[in-house]
């Protein structure tokens, strides 16, 4: 399954560095959430979806809650 989490990030940032430099996270926290390693507390979606201007609830989904089925599937 491909990672539309890691490739929006790389897309707006260039890298996981200046995504979590924009976000004020750790690197590693950064890189961990955008590779699906840690999932992201509903703060750090909240504030993902801030810097990555996250306009509607099907990119939300799609983005930071992949592994839920919905409906359409």
């Amino acid at each position: 399954m491909e990672n539309e989490l890691l490739g929006c990030i790389l897309a707006k940032f260039r890298s996981i560095s200046n995504f979590a430099r924009v976000i004020n996270w750790d690197r590693k926290k950064a890189s961990r959430i955008a590779n699906r390693v840690q999932l992201p507390t509903a703060k750090d979606m909240y504030e993902m979806a801030d810097v990555l201007d996250v306009q509607d609830c099907d990119t939300f989904v799609r983005l930071f809650l992949p592994s839920v089925p919905t409906l359409w599937e």
